[in-house]
């Protein structure tokens, strides 16, 4: 293969590459930014807040579909085995990164989790998933807010890392109810992603789905808006009396993962990472939306589109080693200007995604290992059942 075709990659959907590298760009943007001023004043910057982290999501759910259907994984089986082997090995990067991080929160390992738990979900017919979807973005938050409630669970912020595996309850609590990315509500992105997988996508659906994406955003925001006036605002400025700045946080810049419990009425916040109905409703949208705009550049424009679109699809077609090396490199940036720290991170994944596909491979470091371990299994599962068969 030559390097045209590595960077280019001929049957490839490069339009999702393209969104998942927006995805991370925009998540390096909250990493880096600053989300509000010292007057608690939100800045340019959290028009990305939550709603990157949501696109990569989805996009995550929307390739484990994808990969279910290479020829090696052929049954059901062989593909939720699969699946299971890319979310403990994201899971443990997760762990991994988690440990060397000390400026983000590390979402690797939620999608690790999140990858074993929707692997039994991939015999599902996309009809199905999305019906599954829309059950799971409304009631999740409930489910959520109950048991929370009734345990009386404070939020979490430890970064799951190696040293949680000493306290695996915790930790799985952690992953699934009170985390930064709490994998109870965050299922519902990767249920739209597999569900928007089975879509069979076109300039029209393209347009369908930017349309209706918008439009879901909209609504979401509405309907929020709509309940907080009506008496939100009054219950919950009682509520936050003694905390300061919380319904700023939670309704403006974000709640690290989920919101207090003690009203519901706080389920009607629309703030990003509040895991509210609002909240995942709207980023869905958003998701949705990004990705019906990306498919309609690309269909639009086949040949102009992949060029001008590089910086983008390139780290996003190795989005993993991409996220991994951005952790990695912001303990090396610690005290740069923020500006000069996001330029720095930007060259730095553009250009090492750019030179190893044209010189090296389309996939990433991480990527390619990930898919050979998998082969792997399954090769040593075909042996396995041939001896068998032998024996027999």
């Amino acid at each position: 293969m030559n390097s045209a075709n590595r960077l280019f990659p001929p049957g490839r959907l490069q339009w999702l590459d393209a969104a998942r590298g927006l995805a991370l760009f925009g998540m390096i943007v909250t990493h880096i930014f600053s989300l509000s001023t010292d007057d608690l004043e939100p800045t340019w910057a959290v028009v990305f807040a939550g709603r990157s982290s949501a696109l990569f999501a989805v996009l995550a759910g929307f390739s484990l579909v994808l990969a279910s259907r290479s020829r090696a994984l052929s049954t059901p089986g062989k593909a939720i085995a699969a699946a299971v082997i890319r979310g403990i090995i994201i899971f443990a990067i997760g762990l991994v990164l988690g440990t060397v991080s000390t400026r983000l929160a590390i979402i690797l390992t939620v999608y690790g989790f999140l990858f074993i738990a929707a692997s039994v979900l991939l015999p599902l017919r996309g009809r199905t998933l999305a019906a599954l979807a829309a059950v799971w973005l409304a009631a999740s938050p409930l489910v959520s807010h109950a048991v929370r409630a009734h345990w009386q669970l404070e939020q979490d912020f430890n970064v799951p890392s190696l040293d949680s595996l000493y306290d695996l309850a915790g930790l799985l609590q952690s992953v699934v109810l009170t985390g930064y990315y709490p994998a109870l509500q965050w299922m519902s992105y990767i249920l739209v992603g597999m569900a928007l997988a089975h879509v069979p996508w076109s300039r029209q659906t393209a347009i369908t789905a930017s349309a209706v994406g918008l439009g879901t955003a909209i609504m979401a925001s509405a309907i929020s808006s709509l309940l907080l006036v009506s008496r939100g605002w009054e219950v919950l400025s009682a509520s936050a009396a003694e905390e300061p700045g919380l319904l700023e946080q939670a309704t403006t810049y974000g709640n690290w993962g989920t919101v207090p419990t003690d009203t519901a009425w706080w389920l009607a916040v629309n703030g990003p990472h509040t895991g509210t109905p609002p909240d995942l409703v709207g980023t869905a949208g958003v998701a949705v939306a990004v990705i019906g705009v990306f498919c309609l550049l690309f269909t639009s424009f086949p040949v102009l589109a992949p060029r001008l679109l590089l910086p983008l699809t390139a780290p996003g077609s190795m989005a993993l080693t991409a996220y991994s090396l951005h952790v990695v490199l912001l303990e090396m940036t610690a005290g740069m200007a923020p500006t000069q720290e996001y330029v720095t991170h930007a060259l730095v994944l553009i250009g090492i995604a750019m030179v190893w596909k044209a010189l090296i491979s389309r996939r990433g470091p991480l990527e390619t290992a990930i898919a050979a371990i998998v082969r792997l299994a399954a090769r040593g599962k075909r042996t396995r059942r041939a001896q068998v068969d032998r024996v027999g």
